[in-house]
């Protein structure tokens, strides 16, 4: 659900990491999390209360990226090609950022929309080549 970015490593770094994955080490793993608590955990995120016009607002970040459809702002029509669905996404992710990271509050709000915006929606909305021409990137679309 999100993009995430995450900078080239230090030439150090990348040395050890080159070392760690191609040498034929036996690994071995510890399980933090088995199948039914990650169930569990999902029921909580799901429990995490979200207002209908939180929901909405969510749902406008990618409903005002549809230029065939309703009022879209003149630099949405010159610009994007449109995105997916990923208001769904947003309120998923707003619910997952409250439960784990407590903001004094039992419910997510617009704060929590806005603060998954952009990982959610970076590499799904999609520029077009009159972007391209200006140097305009889709990052520049999300809120931060």
């Amino acid at each position: 659900m999100f993009n995430i970015r995450v900078d080239y490593p230090n030439e150090e770094e990348e040395f050890q990491i080159v070392k760690r994955t191609t040498a034929d080490v036996q690994r071995s793993f510890t399980p933090t999390l088995n199948s039914d608590e990650i169930a569990a955990l999902s029921r909580i995120v799901r429990r995490v209360p979200i207002a209908d016009h939180v929901a909405r607002y969510a749902l406008q970040f990618t409903r005002l990226t549809r230029k065939e459809k309703g009022d879209v702002p003149d630099f949405i029509r010159k610009y994007v090609s449109g995105a997916p669905v990923r208001g769904r996404a947003s309120i998923w992710c707003s619910r997952q950022r409250l439960a784990l990271c407590w903001h004094g509050r039992y419910f997510a709000n617009c704060d929590d929309i806005r603060a998954v915006a952009p990982p959610v929606l970076r590499h799904r909305i999609l520029t077009n080549f009159n972007a391209e021409a200006e140097g305009i990137k889709p990052t520049i679309w999300c809120i931060a």
